[in-house]
Formats: structure tokens, sequence, C-alpha cells
């Protein structure tokens, strides 16, 4: 996957483009949409050109993981953009504590 994040960056001028193990994520202004047709549905610019790029190469991706909005939950945290700030949802964090609780760590 480092390799394709490094394409959408470097060739494909997707700028801001995170990647964390198999998951892409990025922001985008809320009126910056491109129709992407094989999913019939507008995405961001970003999105958008990450998606044709992935069809370009050939690498399979599902619309169910297509998801953007406010806020958007990455790698388990709800993200807002707007507000500046990621929150770990309280049933993850009770887990956590829980956890911490396991190794004797509170």
């Amino acid at each position: 996957m480092s390799l394709v994040a490094w394409i959408a960056l470097r060739r494909q001028l997707i700028d801001d483009l995170k990647t964390y193990m198999d998951d892409s994520f990025s922001f985008s202004l809320a009126d910056r949409l491109l129709f992407y047709e094989p999913y019939q549905t507008f995405y961001p610019a970003k999105q958008t050109r990450l998606l044709q790029l992935w069809d370009e190469i050939r690498l399979p991706h599902d619309k169910a993981k297509q998801e953007f909005g406010c806020p958007l939950t990455v790698i388990g945290f709800d993200v807002d953009p707007n507000q500046m700030q990621a929150t770990l949802p309280p049933q993850k964090k009770s887990a956590l504590v829980d956890e911490l609780h396991r190794f004797g760590l509170v």
C-alpha cells in the first residue's frame, strides 16, 4: 500500500493523503465533490481521484468502505475536522480502561 500511496501523492498529486495499513484518508472542503461513475455516487474530489487510480492499477475496493462526512471514524477514533478534535467513543474508552486494569496499569 505504501507504493500506491506514493503514486497517489507524487504522480496523481492527491495532497494530504494519509494511509494506515490498508486504510487511506484525507480531508477536503465540503463543496469539492466529483461523481464516481462505477459507484454512481458523488465523493470528495481527492477520494474520487484515489478511486480512479485504484481502478487504473486494478486495486480492488468496495463501495461500503468509501465513507466520508463529519464526524468520520478513522482507525477507531471519531474525527471531526470542523471541531479540530478526535475522540474515542465511550464503549472503546471503557474497553481501553478495562484492558489497563487487566494489565495492572491503573
